[in-house]
């Protein structure tokens, strides 16, 4: 099968139907917890949309993300999200092709800028002279 360039909602369809060979992703997390990748990316069952297109059922990875969704913040919640990483790199079920790298210019009259590390800009919290 040959690469094909799709509509987004037409992509999604054929990966929810399993009807492709590889399908090309990108994901940026919106917050600093390990159940925004894995907690996804890995748990194939709580996705049925096609976005995650895996088709992995790894039956400890998604126990352990269960677990650990019901923990607190602890070593114990964050172990059992690094053991389903290392069952999903073991199986190759998502290839990381590319991490993007942000260039951001901000003029000195710019006042209260922060870069924050998952890409939210606060402009509320800006203010320029």
């Amino acid at each position: 099968m040959l690469p094909q360039s799709l509509a987004f909602a037409t992509h999604l369809e054929i990966c929810s139907k399993g009807d492709y060979g590889i399908a090309l992703r990108d994901w940026e997390s919106s917050k600093p917890d390990p159940e925004e990748t894995p907690g996804w990316f890995y748990n194939q069952p709580r996705d049925n949309t096609g976005w995650t297109c895996c088709f992995w059922d790894d039956e400890k990875a998604i126990n352990n993300m269960e677990v650990a969704r019901t923990l607190p913040d602890s070593p114990e919640r964050y172990k059992l999200y690094d053991e389903a990483d290392e069952l999903a790199i073991s199986k190759a079920i998502y290839i990381p092709l590319h991490q993007a790298g942000e260039l951001v210019a901000v003029r000195e009259n710019v006042k209260g800028f922060s870069w924050p590390a998952l890409l939210h800009i606060r402009f509320d919290a800006m203010d320029k002279n």
